[in-house]
């Protein structure tokens, strides 16, 4: 205990959380390439996406060095829509002055939980390949991690938004602010699901 009139020091388990949303899509400057495409519902990102993706991580990168945070302190949750993990790993790669070698050693927890809204009676989930192909390319994906949940297909807006809410009680019973290693929290997902977790507050 500190000596009375002298200020103690806090306590209090402080957690930032990033909701990130994906850099523009392929099929937004090109949209003629899903008529041809043999997987139309996971496009890539664009030139313009694949730049916002690194001033993410440009950004995110002086803000860690700022706060002292380092790389066992940052957990990464992505959606495992090629666009997701390309903006994850985009970004990963520009934290190169974050202690602990960041941009080498946190890697990229795929989240089915975190995926994109279904409209379309499940059809563009259909082609996301498994993970392991997707590591061949990425290697910081982390294969052996174990989503903490898969949401049924198809949803309505309504299940969505359910889904939504049960992914963030999921995230934060796994990833407990008070833990140490939770100091920074990223998840890296759709337009629809930065909507859905701001609305299950």
């Amino acid at each position: 205990m500190a000596p009375q009139g002298e200020p103690q020091e806090s306590t209090i388990a402080t957690q930032s959380l990033y909701v990130i949303r994906h850099g523009d899509r392929w099929d937004y400057q090109h949209p003629e390439w899903k008529a041809t495409s043999k997987r139309p519902g996971d496009p890539s990102l664009s030139t313009l996406g694949f730049e916002q993706a690194r001033q993410v991580g440009q950004y995110l990168n002086q803000v860690f060095v700022e706060e002292d945070v380092t790389a066992e302190e940052i957990t990464v949750l992505s959606s495992p829509f090629l666009r997701t993990v390309q903006t994850s790993n985009e970004m990963l790669a520009e934290m190169q002055d974050v202690k602990g070698d960041a941009s080498d050693t946190v890697k990229i927890k795929p989240e089915y939980g975190v995926f994109e809204l279904d409209i379309w009676n499940g059809d563009f989930h259909e082609s996301l390949p498994n993970i392991e192909e997707r590591q061949c390319y990425f290697p910081r994906l982390e294969s052996d991690y174990s989503t903490l949940f898969v949401p049924d297909l198809p949803e309505d807006c309504e299940k969505f938004f359910d889904r939504c809410d049960e992914a963030m009680k999921r995230i934060g019973a796994a990833y407990p602010c008070h833990e140490d290693n939770n100091r920074v929290l990223i998840i890296v997902t759709h337009a629809a699901c930065c909507i859905g977790f701001v609305k299950s507050g």
